[in-house]
């Protein structure tokens, strides 16, 4: 195996293991409806895709560290889930 090779398959590997990671806590974050965000109103929660491409549009935020602060967990419990997300992507891109 060439040195291309290998580079290009650790990258493969990365950046699935960050859209697994994405989707995942994604549809951990829909299961907090909007009293638990700021930047969330009711209107947003009026059906399922609604409720997880919110959280999905937050998750890529704040996984590619752009965080532009428009939605922001409100609650503790949310919080540790996004302390969790951002370890979790920290670990899934060193191995």
């Amino acid at each position: 195996m060439n040195a291309t090779t290998f580079t290009s398959t650790r990258l493969h590997r990365i950046l699935m293991k960050l859209f697994i990671l994405m989707l995942v806590f994604s549809c951990i974050f829909s299961s907090f409806d909007h009293t638990h965000w700021s930047g969330i109103v009711s209107e947003d929660d009026v059906n399922a895709f609604e409720r997880f491409m919110t959280r999905l549009y937050f998750t890529s935020t704040t996984m590619s560290t752009v965080g532009y602060g428009d939605i922001a967990p409100k609650t503790h419990s949310c919080r540790n889930v996004v302390v969790a997300l951002q370890f979790g992507m920290i670990v899934c891109c060193l191995f």
